[in-house]
């Protein structure tokens, strides 16, 4: 497996050198290739739900930020725009609730164990299978409690099914299962700064000027993770039962705050942080002689607080390559590599097409690769794969299966179709 890994990725990266660009392509080829580039919308297999990954969900939540992106730039008039603003802001809010949320039940699906959603945590109980994120989210944005004027203590949550967690425990040792649980617990945290990662790569990758909506998105979702951790102070909060976590596993060294210090030196580390001071002066997106002006995010591991630090260089407005590296420093060092490439081209003088892929290596070996082919100036059609090593640092973020097996695998593909706007 490691050997086909190893060649895709390898096929992918001389693909972008063979398949250039070509004065003589043809006019309709130019036309379709640069729809690629546009705003979409996507229905894709992994948002059925028992499919769902985190990769495809977070771009889903990218998708109705960039819509709702441009219809608040679409609007004049000054109190619209307010009203725009704050509306479009709780409905991308809501959606990372439900991101939020996901993380912990994607992470307890990985070790086989159903889930519920649910909206009152600690007032409500588990009586049955309650998965659907989609309906979630919708019930977020048309429940008025959502809103905060009427709820009085009520907040989100996933509730695992207490039989099988239960059940887990008895089979496993204890240094397993407080591994499965640390990881289940940091989820959803580490899906707030995952979507702050996609907010970041698509404002470099497209050439995009860092505008209001995404730019407070993606502060807010590097903030909650900072916010949450000061404030828990109890068994069901997040960051508690992370400590607890690390205790059980006699470490005493991630302590309240430690969440907390991680996210604001890696916030003012990140080139995205200060990307509208630098748009206003460059005209250029997080880029400084073809190179990506890095971002630094922190993520919650089983072996510490590791820092991922994401980079890339643009050979090309179409061709660009994709590197960095994710570490934790202390206790238990670790470390991973991450290479690929992204590029919107045209074979044979004709055919459009558009694909990104990342090879991830240094804990075990992780691939996401993704292509899409327009078959219209307003329909593309695409397939991704995602495999991920269950004992790698992002396989404990991303693998949807697999996760009791020490040397596990989990892959999933899915096919898609967008319409660009």
């Amino acid at each position: 497996m490691k050997k086909l890994i190893l060649q895709v990725a390898l096929s992918i990266f001389l693909s972008s050198l063979v398949f250039a660009n070509s004065n003589a392509d043809s006019e309709r080829a130019v036309c379709l290739r640069d729809s690629l580039k546009k705003d979409s919308f996507t229905f894709s297999t992994a948002y059925l739900e028992g499919r769902y990954t985190n990769k495809q969900l977070a771009g889903f939540n990218l998708e109705l930020l960039n819509a709702s992106d441009m219809a608040f730039a679409s609007s004049r008039n000054i109190f619209v725009r307010l009203l725009m603003l704050y509306t479009l802001y709780q409905i991308n809010d809501k959606a990372q609730v439900a991101l939020h949320e996901i993380g912990h039940g994607s992470r307890v699906r990985s070790i086989g164990i159903d889930y519920k959603l649910t909206h009152y945590f600690g007032h409500d109980c588990y009586d049955g299978k309650k998965e659907n994120y989609f309906e979630y989210f919708l019930e977020e944005i048309f429940d008025i409690d959502s809103f905060g004027f009427f709820r009085q203590d009520g907040r989100g949550g996933c509730l695992p099914n207490p039989n099988q967690v239960k059940n887990l425990s008895d089979k496993f040792d204890d240094d397993i299962v407080h591994n499965l649980f640390l990881v289940c617990h940091a989820g959803g945290m580490n899906n707030d700064i995952y979507f702050a990662e996609r907010i970041s790569d698509d404002i470099y990758t497209r050439n995009k000027e860092t505008r209001l909506l995404p730019y407070i998105l993606y502060l807010k979702n590097r903030f909650s993770p900072i916010e949450y951790d000061r404030t828990a102070k109890e068994l069901g909060d997040d960051p508690f039962n992370i400590r607890e976590d690390f205790k059980k596993k006699g470490r005493l060294d991630f302590k309240e705050g430690f969440i907390s210090d991680a996210g604001l030196r890696s916030l003012f580390l990140s080139g995205t942080t200060y990307s509208p001071l630098y748009w206003f002066f460059t005209k250029k997106p997080l880029r400084l002689y073809g190179f990506r002006i890095p971002d630094v995010f922190p993520y919650i591991t089983t072996k510490g607080m590791s820092y991922k630090v994401v980079s890339g260089y643009e050979i090309n407005e179409d061709l660009k390559l994709i590197f960095g590296f994710e570490r934790v420093f202390k206790v238990e060092p670790a470390t991973e590599y991450s290479l690929g490439v992204e590029q919107t081209t045209i074979i044979n003088r004709a055919l459009p097409i558009s694909y990104r892929g990342v090879v991830t290596f240094g804990q075990g070996l992780d691939l996401e690769a993704s292509c899409s082919i327009p078959i219209s100036k307003y329909l593309s059609i695409g397939a991704g794969l995602e495999i991920y090593s269950c004992k790698s640092l992002q396989g404990q973020r991303h693998a949807t299966s697999g996760m009791l097996d020490k040397n596990g695998l989990s892959h999933n593909i899915s096919v898609s179709m967008s319409y660009k706007f």
